[in-house]
C-alpha cells in the first residue's frame, strides 16, 4: 500500500513537471546555468567575462559586508548599493566554489519569472504552448543579454514582476471578510515587492501603481471603505517597509555616497531618438496583439479590467521614467520587459468576446505567433550594440546574437593572475589590473585587491 501511495505521489510530481510553466522554467534554468557556468574560472571578479563598472561594486561589497560583520574591516565603502544583491555576494564570498551562489540566484530568478509568467497565462486561460512561449519570451528577450552581467537588474526585474503577478491575481479574488483578511492574503505580494525594492528601488513601482489603481477602481465603484482601502495599504506598506529598510541599511553601513539615480530625471525630448531605436526592436512584435485586444475593447465599448489597467499603469510608469532618464542605455527598458509581457497577456486574455461569430479569433491565434516572433527576433536579429541598439545597424546575424556570443565567451584575467600570481584563484600582492577604461572601475579594482590582501 505504501508503495502505491509513493508511486502516486511520484506520478503526481512528474505530471506537474510536464506542465508548461515547469518545462519552460527548467529550460531557462538549464540554458542559463550552462552559459553562466563557463564565464569565469577561479576568482570571479578577476575573470568573469561580463562585468560593467557597477559589477565590481556588487562583488566587492559582498566581501566588505562579511568583513564588516566580523569586525575585520569596518572602513567606509566608497559607494553603497541596495542590500539584497550585496547579501548574495556576501554569501558567495563565504561559500565555495566562488560564483556558485551568484549562479544559483541568477538562474533561480530567471526561472522563477519564467514560471510566474507562464502560470499567469495558464490561469488567465492561455493554452499550454502559448503559456510556455510567453514565459520563455521574458528571459530570452532581445535584451536578455543583460541577464549575463553581474548586475542586480535580473533579480530586481524578476522579483518585481512576480510581485505584480501575485498582487493582480490576489486582488482579482479578494478574501471575504475584514480588511485584515485581505491584507494577510496580500502578504506574499508585499514580501516580493519589498524584496524587489531592496534589490533596486524601482522594484517597488509595480506594487505601488497596482495598489493605487485597484484602490481607485473599487472606490469609484462604490465599494465599502474596507474594500478600497486594502489596495492602497498594499502600496503604502510595501513603500514604508522597503524605504525603511533601505534607510536602516544606509545608517548601519559606513559609506561615502549612494547612487544618485534620480538626479538624471529631466522632462525633455532628449531621449527620443534613442528610444525610437530601442522600443521598436523590443516591442514591435507585440503591436499586432495589442491592436487586436484594443479592437475588441473598442468594439465592446468597455474598458479593460482593473488588473489590466494597473499593469498598463505600471508599464507606463516605467516607460515614462526611462524616457526622461537622461542615460542612453537599453538596460532601462530591459528591466520592465517581463512586466510588459504580463500586461500583453492580461489585455489579450481578458479581451471581451466579439459580437459576431464571424469576427471571432481565439487569443491563442494571436499569442502564439506573437511570442514565437519575439523568440525568433532574439535568435536571429543583432541590433548592432545591445547597450545602445540601432535600427540602422540591425541585421539578421544569428552568430552575433547575445546567446551565440555568450556560448563562445571565455573568462578573462584582469589582474594577470596566471602570470604574476599562483593561478586564477590567487589575488596576490603582485596582482595589477593596469590602466582601466574609467576611473570608477580602476577605483573598485584597487578596493577589491586591497581587501583581498588584508
Amino acid at each position: 500500500m505504501s508503495d502505491l501511495v509513493t508511486g502516486r505521489k511520484a506520478a503526481g510530481r512528474w505530471s506537474r513537471l510536464q506542465q508548461p510553466e515547469y518545462l519552460a522554467a527548467l529550460l531557462v534554468a538549464a540554458v542559463f546555468a550552462l552559459i553562466l557556468s563557463h564565464l569565469w574560472v577561479g576568482d570571479l571578479l578577476n575573470s568573469y567575462a561580463y562585468m560593467s563598472d557597477d559589477s565590481f561594486d556588487w562583488v566587492t561589497q559582498g566581501m566588505a559586508l562579511v568583513e564588516f560583520t566580523t569586525g575585520e574591516d569596518r572602513s567606509a565603502w566608497p559607494i553603497l548599493r541596495p542590500p539584497l544583491f550585496v547579501l548574495v555576494w556576501a554569501m558567495d564570498y563565504l561559500l565555495e566554489p566562488p560564483g556558485l551562489v551568484f549562479l544559483l540566484c541568477q538562474v533561480a530568478a530567471l526561472a522563477a519569472v519564467t514560471f510566474g509568467i507562464a502560470r499567469f497565462a495558464r490561469i488567465k486561460g492561455a493554452g499550454a504552448i502559448a503559456a510556455a512561449l510567453a514565459g520563455l519570451a521574458a528571459p530570452f528577450s532581445v535584451l536578455g543579454f543583460y541577464s549575463l552581467w553581474v548586475l542586480s537588474d535580473a533579480m530586481a526585474s524578476s522579483l518585481m514582476t512576480l510581485s505584480a503577478i501575485v498582487a493582480v491575481l490576489t486582488l482579482a479574488r479578494p478574501a471575504p471578510g475584514s480588511l485584515g483578511a485581505e491584507l494577510r492574503q496580500l502578504a506574499p505580494a508585499i514580501a516580493l515587492g519589498v524584496a524587489a525594492g531592496l534589490t533596486q528601488t524601482y522594484g517597488m513601482i509595480p506594487i505601488m501603481v497596482i495598489g493605487f489603481v485597484h484602490g481607485a477602481d473599487r472606490f469609484l465603484r462604490g465599494a465599502k471603505p474596507a474594500r478600497w482601502f486594502a489596495p492602497f495599504l498594499l502600496s503604502v506598506i510595501t513603500a514604508v517597509i522597503g524605504f525603511g529598510l533601505q534607510k536602516l541599511w544606509a545608517l548601519v553601513i559606513p559609506h561615502g555616497m549612494q547612487p544618485a539615480n534620480f538626479t538624471l530625471l529631466e522632462p525633455s525630448l532628449g531621449m527620443l531618438d534613442f528610444y525610437m531605436n530601442v522600443w521598436p526592436l523590443c516591442f514591435g512584435v507585440f503591436l499586432p496583439a495589442l491592436g487586436w485586444a484594443a479592437w475588441r475593447y473598442i468594439s465592446a465599448r468597455t474598458l479593460p479590467d482593473a488588473g489590466s489597467l494597473s499593469l498598463i499603469g505600471a508599464v507606463g510608469a516605467f516607460a515614462t521614467l526611462s524616457f526622461v532618464y537622461q542615460w542612453p542605455e537599453s538596460r532601462m527598458t530591459y528591466i520592465y520587459i517581463p512586466l510588459f509581457i504580463v500586461m500583453v497577456l492580461s489585455l489579450v486574455l481578458n479581451a471581451p468576446a466579439p459580437q459576431t461569430q464571424s469576427a471571432a479569433r481565439s487569443p491563442a491565434a494571436v499569442l502564439l505567433p506573437t511570442f514565437a516572433a519575439a523568440l525568433l527576433v532574439t535568435l536571429f536579429v543583432f541590433p548592432g550594440d545591445y547597450w545602445r541598439p540601432s535600427l540602422a545597424r540591425t541585421q539578421i546575424a544569428p552568430k552575433a546574437t547575445w546567446i551565440a556570443a555568450a556560448l563562445q565567451a571565455d573568462p578573462v584575467d584582469r589582474y594577470r593572475l596566471r602570470i604574476v600570481c599562483d593561478g586564477m584563484s590567487d589575488v596576490c600582492d603582485r596582482a595589477d589590473a593596469g590602466p582601466q577604461s574609467s576611473p570608477y572601475r580602476d577605483m573598485m579594482l584597487k578596493e577589491y585587491r586591497r581587501r583581498q590582501l588584508e
